[in-house]
């Protein structure tokens, strides 16, 4: 029995093997090798739509990054936020977006990599639909998604895989209220964290926001992870 086992179960007040056994379950195990650090690059971004509203016409962006750092700039004070989360949202599958923007956004092509591996994400986003691939490789291994739930999934499993993350399990007590209200329940919930949080270590966000990195300000996971 190892000494993190030990500790476990002396803490949980179980004996070793019955600690063993559930970490074994839920995949927790020691770790005394630190992970190789993994690059990740935005090559390109492009995306194309038709504004409606207060400003109306077509809209045509491209921009073809590299290597460094790069600031987006603008005469006025539109759009520049929106980019950023357009890069976010095809990175994670998920994003928030504003509602208004996503709707006049028809298609997005993100081309990025990681360490030396390239991929391609596209987004067609036309009336209530919203379909696209992910292509990873020179060799362009295709992977397609005809919905939002799908997009998100092959996203996390891709980005999780390649930068080289683990799932990370926890449990989050109910509130008093609710376990007042379910006797049948248990107090909390197994809570598994992925791509979605930890993707948010990727967000700096502006002098508006409470959250100088991701979305979620004060304790928690977010600021654990970050």
């Amino acid at each position: 029995m190892s000494d993190f086992v030990e500790t476990v179960a002396r803490r949980a007040g179980v004996d070793g093997e019955q600690a063993g056994e559930i970490l074994a379950r839920h995949g927790v195990r020691e770790s005394g090798v630190l992970p190789r650090p993994h690059q990740l690059l935005i090559k390109s971004l492009a995306f194309t739509g038709e504004k409606n509203g207060k400003s109306t016409g077509r809209v045509d962006f491209s921009w073809g990054l590299g290597p460094g750092l790069w600031g987006v700039t603008a005469d006025n004070l539109r759009g520049k936020s929106s980019i950023l989360e357009i890069i976010w949202w095809c990175l994670r599958g998920t994003g928030a977006l504003q509602a208004d923007v996503r709707k006049w956004i028809h298609h997005v092509r993100l081309d990025a990599q990681v360490d030396d591996e390239p991929f391609t994400v596209r987004i067609d986003n036309t009336g209530e639909q919203l379909t696209g691939t992910l292509a990873v490789g020179v060799q362009q291994h295709v992977t397609s998604f005809a919905d939002e739930t799908e997009f998100a999934s092959i996203m996390g499993a891709f980005m999780m895989d390649r930068l080289g993350l683990e799932f990370l399990r926890g449990w989050r007590k109910d509130s008093p209220a609710r376990s007042d209200t379910d006797s049948d329940s248990r107090d909390g919930q197994v809570v598994v964290t992925s791509w979605p949080a930890f993707s948010h270590a990727l967000l700096c966000r502006n002098r508006e926001s409470d959250a100088l990195l991701g979305e979620t300000a004060g304790g928690g996971t977010m600021v654990s992870l970050l």
